[in-house]
């Protein structure tokens, strides 16, 4: 009992932190394939390349035994170098955040600088350079804070889900309604009026209505039919429907 305990305690973080990576990656990948068809974009591939990170940190760690410990003061040095990289970082992240204000993958970029930073700047929490534990520690608040920061995305914007546009379509009296991918504006410069924009794109459904086929545009971020057009009318939705 005691070896189970001891088994428990000693690889606890380990198998926390390898169940925060397998939940943060199949949430992110199925909020970008499954429940927004690609509208939203959550880096899922960098955090799916995260164990080799945070494998850089454990060779690097300075409880390495071929490794001379560093001095309080080398100590002190590492941790100021590192907090200013990660404001720098975060300084950048800002501008590109400024210009892309909806882009999820922006705020999860700053979610991992942010966790990290203050990881750094918290007197209790080891730097996780230090030991294998604190490598731990850190990938599993870095999980935490970027799973916070798309949970905070999504109930902020609340965009349309691939089923709520489906519902909402069939309610405007559309039947054989079926997801065919998803455009940005501009992409649609030939179905769209001059002055409508979605940040977030729009999906493209295929559908029927009194008998004739239609290409419906819903609004992802407005969350509403943008246009609705007969296939025999506009060739280029006919195409995007026939190809998508």
């Amino acid at each position: 009992m005691k070896t189970v305990k001891t088994f428990i305690k000693q690889y606890a973080w380990y198998f926390a932190v390898l169940g925060m990576y397998i939940l943060t990656c199949g949430i992110l990948v199925a909020v970008e394939f499954w429940l927004y068809a690609h509208a939203i974009k959550t880096a899922w591939l960098h955090i799916l390349l995260f164990p080799a990170l945070s494998a850089l940190m454990w060779f690097i760690r300075e409880d390495n035994g071929d490794k001379p410990k560093p001095s309080p003061k080398r100590q002190k040095i590492n941790n100021a170098v590192s907090v200013a990289l990660v404001l720098v970082c975060s300084a950048c992240i800002a501008v590109y955040g400024w210009q892309q204000p909806y882009d999820l993958r922006v705020w999860l970029y700053f979610g991992f600088l942010a966790t990290t930073g203050i990881v750094l700047l918290v007197k209790k929490i080891r730097p996780p350079w230090l030991d294998t534990h604190s490598i731990c520690k850190w990938a599993a608040a870095v999980f935490a804070g970027i799973l916070a920061v798309a949970g905070m995305y999504l109930i902020c914007l609340r965009p349309a889900t691939v089923a709520q546009a489906r519902q909402d379509i069939h309610q405007q009296g559309y039947t054989a309604v079926a997801i065919k991918g998803h455009y940005q504006s501009g992409q649609l410069t030939s179905v769209l009026q001059a002055d409508t924009n979605d940040a977030l794109g729009y999906y493209l459904f295929s559908a029927q209505k009194n008998g004739e086929e239609y290409g419906v545009l819903y609004s992802v971020h407005g969350r509403r039919v943008a246009a609705a057009v007969d296939t025999d009318e506009n060739g280029y939705v006919a195409f995007l429907l026939q190809y998508s």
